[in-house]
């Protein structure tokens, strides 16, 4: 999960799920509890007429884009999956439930994500080779799974689950399908759980804004620990290299953000981002020495808001260079393909790559069509 629209979800979760309703702690989310949860995911998408893009993932390897995306109303979603030139592999992944931020398992073969079919909630895997999905776990109904996180070694995956008593940190061994708590999230919200690079921490913050965290997975006995004194942090990325950068402000509405780039090390060491004090969204390049945001025209009225988007080298100075204008439609930054691409949206109607600079944009999925677009070159 690389993009704010996530810390929107992450928020509306925490508040709805962990406290900002009145009901007793075992009772279940209801249906009105669950479309607030989904009309705050999309946030300005949904104020579009048709269909509207939420998420786009490229696969670790480079060589896919799975988008997914709302019908009508909130929780009437599906999936796509196209390759990076455009062509369909699945053209709808139909979800039977209501369904969460997926995630890629490190080798590109199968994606997790959480699907809440009726009171409860279910982990599952879907292996894309030929369509077969696996039911990980099953939690109770006062539990709904709010995030999952693949660990890039890939024998498990990280995910949160609570409800009004708080959100957990908790781990599934997928060989056994046996699932631990990792951290106690009594009485907070733990959210965007995302692992360093080599699987053995995970990042975590308690609340939105909260403090930044981070737990040994694989351990007899996890213990969390502080990273650093942040408590203001918004939303937080791990980057291919072990780098972890935080969007860091108060959340009101209207109030922009800024970001640090952190050295998670034993005495954690921070530098400010400043020319994205006001950035939407950011990805790292696969070589994590790149980013890639969206920088948005303040004075334009939501949901037309026009938002440039700008990449740049993490290496000091920082100095953006533009990558596509969004004078033409919204556009919003991505990820990043494995031969340096990059993937963003316009209008929340479509999906778009172009080479690094900016040059030979092209249209991967017209959801105006209903259809992966032609192969046009703008």
């Amino acid at each position: 999960m690389t993009d704010l629209v996530c810390v929107a979800l992450l928020a509306a979760a925490t508040a709805i799920l962990c406290g900002g309703c009145e009901r007793h702690p075992g009772q279940a989310p209801a249906e009105s509890d669950i479309q607030d949860i989904l009309a705050q995911i999309a946030g300005p998408a949904l104020k579009r007429e048709g269909p509207r893009v939420a998420n786009v993932l490229v696969s670790p390897d480079g060589r896919f884009v799975l988008y997914d995306y709302w019908l009508k109303e909130p929780g009437e979603g599906q999936w796509g999956l196209v390759d990076v030139d455009g062509n369909p592999l699945v053209e709808s992944l139909e979800g039977s439930s209501i369904w969460l931020i997926p995630d890629w398992s490190p080798d590109s073969s199968s994606i997790a994500y959480a699907s809440w079919p009726e009171d409860h909630a279910r982990l599952v895997i879907r292996h894309l080779a030929d369509g077969v999905e696996d039911v990980i776990l099953e939690t109770e109904p006062n539990s709904p799974i709010l995030d999952v996180a693949w660990c890039p070694t890939g024998g498990s995956i990280a995910f949160t689950r609570g409800w009004r008593s708080g959100c957990d940190l908790c781990l599934v061994d997928l060989a056994s399908s046996q699932s631990r708590l990792l951290v106690d999230g009594a009485g907070t919200g733990i959210v965007m759980p995302q692992w360093d690079p080599h699987g053995e921490w995970i990042y975590f913050l308690r609340d939105l804004p909260g403090a930044l965290y981070r737990v040994k997975a694989h351990t007899a006995d996890p213990e969390a620990e502080t990273v650093g004194d942040f408590r203001d942090v918004l939303g937080l990325w791990v980057s291919p290299d072990g780098h972890v950068l935080l969007a860091r402000g108060t959340g009101e509405v209207g109030d922009g953000r800024t970001y640090c780039l952190v050295t998670p090390d034993r005495t954690p060491n921070s530098r400010t981002l400043a020319p994205l004090t006001d950035a939407r969204s950011v990805t790292f390049s696969p070589d994590g020495k790149s980013l890639m945001f969206g920088m948005a025209d303040t004075a334009a009225p939501e949901p037309d808001k026009a938002v440039d988007v700008f990449r740049a080298s993490v290496d000091e100075p920082l100095e953006p260079q533009p990558v596509v204008s969004g004078t033409t439609g919204l556009a919003r930054a991505g990820a990043w393909t494995r031969d340096g691409k990059v993937v963003f949206t316009r209008d929340h109607q479509s999906i778009w790559v172009a080479d690094a600079d900016g040059s030979n944009q092209r249209e991967l999925v017209s959801l105006a069509r209903h259809e992966p677009a032609d192969a046009s070159t703008r």
